[in-house]
């Protein structure tokens, strides 16, 4: 898509550049400063928590080169080889409840706007889903300021981001390789500066050519000779397929937690509707019961009260009988 959203593509080469840590970018130097100090803190054996810090600082700079290589491997993938592109509704099915509503009313929408007559013409269908670059305003024209930003603000503003994080709460007041060597001696502690100086410069020497490498390594794989992913990802298939999968992280919570309540929540869905709303129900239907028991009583017959109250005097004098008869006294 590089060709058709030239604008885009440069902006986010210029925000991918600072991410992937890329030298002299903004990047580059808040993310090996902090990486630098870790370090150092990790050369203080004097430190309980020194293992602790050498260890984020060796995983920062490792996974400084990965961020490099999928930030890249992003942007190769869009903005160079063949263009491929799709939008909701030609080939693409959604995978959950939200975005097929979600896509349905996009829809209606894109309908509605068709029978007013704002469907066609330039800015017709084509123009509305196939990628287009943003308006200048007021979206490009920031995203320059904050792209010049990611380039270069870390160059120019570097001693006031080393200042910013050595007084964090993290270093405020401390000097790991002072701190060890105990000693406030002007030529010692020159070359405590010049030892931390030589730290941060190695740490980053080190992520600095690891993000090159990551870069290096996406181009490759995603630009020139994207063949050879398909080759490079069936020996590891199964590993593919588990990051790929987040490490069914998904799955196991929809087995584990979503399934069970959904089943719960079926199952009070039934005691609901069939015991609590049946109750409800029977309550509400035993006054109707009654009365339609003894609504032909009441059809207003005089001939029809005359046999009730027969019946009834009838039955009065069969109890007074009966009581005689099974107790004389």
């Amino acid at each position: 898509l590089g060709k058709k959203m030239p604008a885009t593509k440069w902006l986010m080469f210029c925000g991918c550049l600072s991410l992937a840590g890329f030298p002299l970018t903004s990047g580059f130097f808040s993310k090996d400063l902090a990486l630098g100090d870790a370090v150092i803190k990790g050369l203080d054996h004097a430190d309980p928590f020194a293992t602790w810090y050498m260890v984020a600082g060796v995983l920062g700079i490792i996974t400084a080169g990965m961020t490099a290589f999928y930030s890249f491997r992003l942007w190769f993938k869009v903005f160079t080889g063949p263009e491929e592109y799709a939008y909701a509704g030609e080939g693409y099915e959604p995978d959950n409840d939200l975005e097929k509503a979600m896509i349905a009313v996009a829809k209606e929408e894109h309908e509605h706007m068709a029978e007013q007559g704002h469907g066609h013409g330039d800015h017709g269908d084509d123009h509305h889903h196939a990628p287009h670059e943003m308006p200048w305003w007021p979206m490009n024209a920031p995203l320059i300021v904050l792209a010049l930003g990611a380039l270069a603000f870390g160059f120019f503003f570097k001693p006031w981001i080393k200042d910013m994080l050595d007084h964090s709460t993290q270093f405020a007041g401390v000097n790991a390789l002072e701190a060890l060597h105990g000693s406030h001696d002007p030529e010692h502690l020159k070359h405590v500066e010049h030892a931390k100086h030589m730290t941060h410069l190695t740490v980053e020497a080190i992520s600095g050519t690891l993000a090159v490498v990551g870069i290096v390594i996406a181009g490759v794989l995603f630009w020139l000779k994207r063949d050879l992913v398909a080759t490079l990802r069936k020996p590891i298939a199964p590993l593919v397929n588990l990051l790929y999968h987040k490490y069914y992280v998904d799955e196991f919570y929809d087995l584990t937690v979503v399934k069970p309540l959904r089943a719960i929540a079926h199952l009070c869905y039934l005691f609901d509707s069939l015991v609590i709303d049946g109750l409800v129900l029977l309550f509400g239907w035993l006054p109707r019961l009654v009365g339609y028991s003894i609504k032909p009583t009441q059809s207003g017959r005089l001939q029809g009260y005359g046999v009730g109250m027969a019946f009834g005097l009838g039955a009065i004098v069969l109890l007074i009988f009966y009581v005689t008869t099974t107790n004389p006294q």
